[in-house]
Order: C-alpha cells, then sequence, then structure tokens
C-alpha cells in the first residue's frame, strides 16, 4: 500500500500559485478556498483531483474544510496569502483597510483546523508602517493558537529560487507546539537562475500573426534551449518534483492572446531598450539578459481588478503574452490561465512563484519528518473552463446580464426531472454558476456571486432573463446562509425575484442603442 501523501489546505489560493509549488514538494492539495470565480475556474481546471470552493475565507468554517478531506483525514499544512492590497507599498497602506482583517481569518482557520503546520505570505510591506502592528498582532495569536511562529519572519526574493524575476514576499512559518523543532526558512530552490531569454526564448512568436488577436494558443516554434524552458515544457523532469504528472496537449502553448497597440506605442518600444523604462508609459523594457521586475496584478483604483501592467518584450515592440509572464512566474506550460488577456496577467501578477512555493512546501516536509513520494497516477487536464478568448466587438456595447438566460437555463435543466417535473435540488451555489458558465461558453468577462442575482432582479428584462425557469414554473430567490446563493422557487413565491410588467420601449436615439437593442433580441430569440 502507497505510503499517504501529506495533505494542504490552500486559502486564498487563487489560480493556484502556492498549489503548485506545494504539489511539487510532496502535498497534495486537498482544498483551494477562493471568493473570485474566475480563479475558481482556473484553479478547478489545474487541480482537478481535489475540491475548489468559491467562498469567503471569512465564512469558510472547519466543518467546511473537513468535510471535503478523504476520510476526514488530518490537514498537514494550511497555506495561503491574505488579501495584500492594504499592506503594499502600491498602495496607501492603510491599517483600516478591511482586507487587513482578512489576515486575522488566516488565523482563525489555523486555529479551528490544527494542522500540523501553516505557512502565510505576504507583501514585505506589512513589517513596516501603520500596518505592522497588523502583523505583530498575527504572530501573537498564533502563539496563543499552539503554535510555534519562526523567528525572526523573513522576506524571500523569487529570483533566488530559480525565478527569472525579482519579487520579494513575506513569509511566516509555523510548526504545531506538540511537534519537536521547527521550520527553516529555505534559502535557494533546485533550478538554476535564468535570464528572461532562458525563460521565454522558445515560446510562439504572436507578432503577425493576426489569429492571435482572437485565439489564445498556438503552436510552439522553437526546441527549448534552457533547461529551465525543458522543465517548463515537460520535456525535462526536476528530480525534486513530486508533483502528479499531467497529460496536457504539449504541442500548443496557451496563453498566447496578443494585445493591440497603436503605431505610436508601437515606435515608443522600438526606440526603448531593454532594461530601461519606456518613457511616459511607466512600463520597463525586459533586459534578455537579466531577471525581470515584479509581475504585479495591478495599481490602479480597484487594486488590480481590472488592470495589470505588463512589460515590453525584449525583442519585439509589444507587451509580454500571459503565457511568457508566466514563465517569468515560474509556473509550468501545462498550467491554463483564465483565457481572457486581462484576467490572466491578474492571476500572474496576484500568485505566488511556484519555485518559491515548492522551496517552503519541502521545507515543511522536512520539519514534519516527511519523505516525499512520487505519485504514480497521470491527471487528464481538460478544457472545461476555457471560455472564448474576447467577447465580438458587437457585443461590447451591450450588458452582459443579457448573457445570463443559457446560464440559467443549464442551472435549471441539470435540476429538473422532466419526467416528474419537478426540481431535484433547488438550490445552487457560486461554483454551480461557473460551471453553468463554462458549460454554455458565454462570454462573460466579470461574474460575482454577490451581484449575479442582483444584477438579474434589477435588470429592465428581468422576464425574459428568467424565461428558461419560467417555462418550467419557478422563479429564483436570493440566499445569504450558507454555501448555496440562490434558489429556484414556484413562481409567485413572496421571496422570489419580483416578475414586473415589461417597460415601454422608446425610440432609439443613437445608433448604438439600435445595434444593442438588436443583439438583445437575436439573443432572448
Amino acid at each position: 500500500m502507497a505510503a499517504r501523501r501529506p495533505v494542504a489546505v490552500d486559502l486564498f489560493c487563487g489560480a493556484g500559485g502556492m498549489s503548485v509549488g506545494f504539489e511539487q514538494a510532496g502535498f497534495d492539495i486537498a482544498l483551494g478556498v477562493e471568493l473570485d470565480g474566475f480563479h475558481v475556474a482556473a484553479h478547478e481546471r489545474n487541480f482537478p483531483y481535489g475540491h475548489t470552493l468559491g467562498k469567503s475565507v471569512a465564512e469558510l468554517t472547519a466543518d467546511d474544510v473537513f468535510a471535503r478531506l478523504t476520510g476526514g483525514t488530518e490537514v498537514d499544512a494550511v497555506i495561503g496569502g491574505p488579501p495584500c492590497q492594504g499592506f503594499s507599498t502600491m498602495g496607501t497602506r492603510d491599517a483600516r483597510d478591511p482586507r487587513n482583517d482578512l489576515v486575522g481569518q488566516f488565523v482563525r482557520i489555523v486555529r479551528e483546523v490544527r494542522p500540523k503546520a501553516f505557512v502565510m505570505e505576504n507583501v514585505p510591506g506589512m513589517l513596516s508602517g501603520r500596518t505592522r502592528g497588523v502583523l505583530a498582532a498575527a504572530l501573537e495569536q498564533f502563539e496563543a493558537a499552539g503554535y510555534r511562529v519562526t523567528l525572526p519572519v523573513q522576506v524571500l526574493d523569487a529570483s533566488r529560487f530559480g525565478v527569472p524575476q525579482q519579487r520579494r514576499r513575506l513569509i511566516v512559518l509555523g510548526l504545531r507546539a506538540d511537534l519537536p523543532g521547527e521550520i527553516a526558512y529555505p534559502t535557494s530552490g533546485t533550478l538554476d537562475r535564468p535570464t528572461v531569454a532562458d525563460a521565454i526564448a522558445d515560446l510562439p512568436d504572436v507578432d503577425g500573426r493576426d489569429e492571435l488577436f482572437a485565439r489564445n494558443d498556438a503552436p510552439y516554434d522553437a526546441e527549448p534551449l534552457s533547461r529551465y524552458a525543458r522543465v517548463m515544457r515537460g520535456a525535462e523532469r526536476d528530480p525534486t518534483d513530486f508533483g502528479y504528472p499531467r497529460r496536457w496537449d504539449s504541442a500548443t502553448c496557451t496563453g498566447c492572446l496578443r494585445v493591440r497597440h497603436t503605431a505610436a506605442a508601437v515606435k515608443l518600444y522600438e526606440a526603448t531598450p531593454p532594461g530601461r523604462m519606456v518613457p511616459s508609459h511607466k512600463l520597463p523594457r525586459l533586459d534578455p539578459d537579466g531577471v525581470a521586475p515584479t509581475l504585479r496584478a495591478g495599481s490602479d483604483s480597484a487594486r488590480g481588478s481590472f488592470t495589470a501592467p505588463r512589460p515590453i518584450h525584449p525583442f519585439r515592440p509589444r507587451c509580454i503574452t500571459a503565457r511568457e509572464a508566466a514563465r517569468l512566474h515560474g509556473f509550468p506550460d501545462w498550467f491554463a490561465f483564465y483565457p481572457l488577456k486581462w484576467h490572466a496577467y491578474r492571476q500572474i501578477g496576484n500568485a505566488v512563484c511556484p519555485p518559491v512555493a515548492k522551496a517552503l512546501g519541502a521545507a515543511v516536509l522536512a520539519a514534519l519528518g516527511i519523505r516525499p513520494t512520487r505519485p504514480r497516477t497521470a491527471i487528464v487536464l481538460g478544457d472545461r473552463f476555457r471560455l472564448p478568448a474576447d467577447r465580438p466587438r458587437s457585443l461590447k456595447r451591450i450588458p452582459q446580464v443579457v448573457h445570463y438566460p443559457p446560464v440559467i437555463e443549464r442551472l435549471i435543466a441539470t435540476r429538473f426531472d422532466a419526467a416528474r417535473k419537478r426540481l431535484t435540488d433547488p438550490t445552487f451555489t457560486f461554483a454551480d454558476v461557473q460551471r453553468a458558465v463554462s458549460d454554455t461558453g458565454v462570454q462573460l468577462t466579470w461574474i460575482r456571486a454577490d451581484t449575479f442575482l442582483g444584477e438579474i432582479a434589477r435588470s429592465r428584462n428581468v422576464r425574459k432573463l428568467l424565461a428558461p425557469c419560467l417555462r418550467r414554473g419557478y422563479t429564483i430567490r436570493k440566499l445569504t446562509d450558507g454555501e448555496a446563493i440562490g434558489e429556484f422557487v414556484a413562481a409567485g413565491h413572496p421571496e422570489g425575484i419580483e416578475i414586473k410588467a415589461p417597460p415601454l420601449v422608446k425610440a432609439a436615439s443613437t445608433r448604438s442603442e439600435r445595434g444593442c437593442r438588436r443583439e438583445q433580441k437575436s439573443l432572448f430569440e
């Protein structure tokens, strides 16, 4: 009988940077917890053997965790990085930022689940300024919960762990007090320090390929020249990689969508030498013989929700593709990101570099006295979450709520017993909504659990939006307790979404409004 692989729970898992590294160190990722639906979709695709829970960690309980572990297995490690915007030097570092409270939620889950060890990641700005008290309080709470924190806490640079990127992150390591010893901070990774050129030179050259304005994948152009590239492509196995082998289309590279640049921008990029900042754009042009600066999710007022600054390619007058960014971050090529460009960049910029996470996972196993084992089972990766890469231009002015009917149709159809003319399970979760989006292939750029039903209720076309369930005699009501976000109830239920009379339609005042109305009509008919 094969030895049990240690189990990790990844909080605030994002797309799965920490999960990749800990799996490669020898852990099974039993559960990932993430509120953002696009991150949930990516994590589910890349770690199909575990569970991904689309839920806020603030609402997570120990019962939620253990219910998803096989046989109630003890958790060996709780890992994760609470949102860092409240601590980042790119922002205001406001001690009152509500996202700082999520550090306390991480501590709470550790206290309730009682793992053998924990690893918490955040930005170095947590060590100074007005937010340093949050870290001090967290360390005291870890100690009170019965954990021995390795002090002093350290800041690790990804470039020292075989990542072609300068990326400094604060790491907090803790071991349950009833276990001997402590977790030692790793000092380096297993791969030699590659350059930017080592990392991306073999990737598809997207320039001149107009089809990549709409298509996300392309065949590789060249053989990998560096050991780093060979490992990322799966052509050479790192002997210290204890992750599950992945089966995927290894001849095709994902994340190759092009970005349209103006002629003026192209001219400016061409005039900027590698290793220098592009004037007025505040973007670096990568040095092929050096390492990349820190890849960021975004620094606008939305804290990276809608923008992601992208460095300029060292040889081409364009920003780097999502796959080139992933290579600079340490993600293997089998790892697929959400196909929309800004989602992919955001997922990469928010992620822990997998080689750093792998070194941390190995340090945890060493402290626990667990020898990693290499799994024999291969993971077959599907493409269920790969929605169309970009909306057609004709749809860009149309409120995306008009795309909801097929999602609702899928939600109710999977629960409706046609023979008995009743629902087998009336409730649905946000994860169910995400699966319905994926299965139907509709083109949504943004969807959140807290706004999905609200947008339907506020819509002028609520009757058309709910038509799929009204035909079966149901409407929808919002749920706020537990994991479910909504429930199908009998039409006319007092708590259901109100079905208003259709409003009087005024004559279209602009060409765009007429086009929008025509598109809506075609979608609903």
